[in-house]
């Protein structure tokens, strides 16, 4: 009995998606010849099944992109797009695809690839309009996510922890975060996480979906203040407290942005975290709760931030009177969380001594 291509290759695609999940590299070939088998029984339809042609034929397309065979795969949707006869509903999601494999080429011919693991950004309200934001606004959330994403990746990846300066470019060339467009509804867009293609099936020094899951769960402990959950999550001191003030640089204003939700999306699931500027709170808890005691005077002073020289361990703050007023840093004093900050209005936590004023903490005003 001739055994139907469609059946098996149903069973050639089940059998990869396992496997796949495995990090098995025989489920690349086994989604080509998944595909192949695809071909063959679209090839072998009659002219007026037309429907079943426009299944059959994103099945096809799908299993060609399984398979990372991006070239075939885009010769073959704009065969069917070509087609007359082809149904509406397989038309969406061809062109639908196309845009995926178009961008897929692209990084192929730069030797990275697509890992599955994505955030979705949402941010609601103020000042964020229906598909349409203030491009300082997106710009700067953007930056400052990629800055709490590249410093999960050192730590999970057991990097010794950076004071200054840029992220080494060993570390950089492990996983990078890719925006893509924006979508409608709200203002929302999607950071997809990239990595090496030699790394497809190899030994990893970081997991993308460990990095990922982190990130999700970091932020969702730092909001809601659940400071014993985040330090078992991150023991190290340092990398917790920098994950936490990194976390604290996103949350909305209240202003510009009202509500801001974070999904982390794979293959498998879905977690989705919504906060506002009540996370503030939360998050300058955290904070103080791990803060040594000190026995200098703690003072409080509002400014805008001008000047920084984090190398040499200072920062100036400049107040609407003109007043300059000069801190002190410690290594915690990081670039990625202050320098977002300069030119803006910061409220800062210092500890005076004498002539010594040795900072403790700043962050952005509300209002920013």
């Amino acid at each position: 009995m001739t055994k139907d291509p469609h059946t098996e290759a149903q069973k050639y695609s089940s059998e990869a998606a396992l496997r796949s999940q495995l990090k098995d590299p025989a489920a690349i070939d086994l989604y080509a010849k998944a595909a192949a088998l695809e071909k063959l029984a679209l090839g072998g339809l009659s002219k007026t099944a037309l429907r079943t042609r426009g299944i059959l034929s994103v099945s096809y397309t799908s299993l060609l992109y399984k398979a990372r065979m991006f070239a075939e795969a885009e010769f073959a949707i704009y065969q069917c797009l070509s087609d007359p006869e082809m149904p509406d509903h397989a038309r969406v999601q061809h062109r639908e695809l196309l845009e995926v494999v178009g961008d897929e080429l692209l990084l192929k011919k730069h030797g990275i690839r697509y890992t599955g693991q994505e955030f979705l950004l949402s941010l609601r309200g103020g000042l964020i309009g229906t598909g349409s934001a203030p491009l300082e606004v997106a710009i700067d959330t953007i930056k400052k996510f990629t800055s709490l994403v590249n410093r999960v990746l050192e730590w999970k990846g057991k990097f010794p922890f950076r004071t200054t300066g840029q992220m080494p470019t060993e570390v950089a060339s492990l996983l990078q975060a890719r925006v893509a467009q924006p979508m409608s509804g709200s203002y929302r867009f999607l950071v997809r996480l990239t990595e090496p293609e030699e790394t497809l099936f190899s030994a990893k020094i970081v997991e993308p979906a460990d990095v990922a899951g982190s990130v999700i769960t970091s932020i969702n402990y730092a909001v809601l203040g659940k400071i014993e959950p985040l330090r078992e999550l991150i023991p190290d001191h340092d990398y917790r407290d920098a994950v936490l003030k990194l976390v604290r640089n996103i949350v909305p204003d209240g202003k510009s942005v009202r509500e801001l939700e974070v999904s982390h999306v794979s293959p498998t699931n879905r977690e989705t975290v919504y906060f506002d500027k009540r996370a503030r709170d939360y998050i300058n808890t955290a904070l103080r709760t791990g803060r040594p005691e000190s026995d200098s005077e703690t003072i409080k002073f509002q400014g805008v931030l001008r000047a920084l020289h984090l190398d040499k361990n200072w920062l100036v703050v400049v107040t609407d009177k003109g007043e300059h007023k000069r801190f002190a840093t410690d290594k915690n004093v990081l670039d990625d969380i202050v320098g977002p900050m300069v030119s803006n209005a910061v409220p800062v936590t210092a500890t005076e001594r004498g002539t010594k004023v040795r900072l403790i903490d700043i962050q952005l005003a509300e209002d920013q």
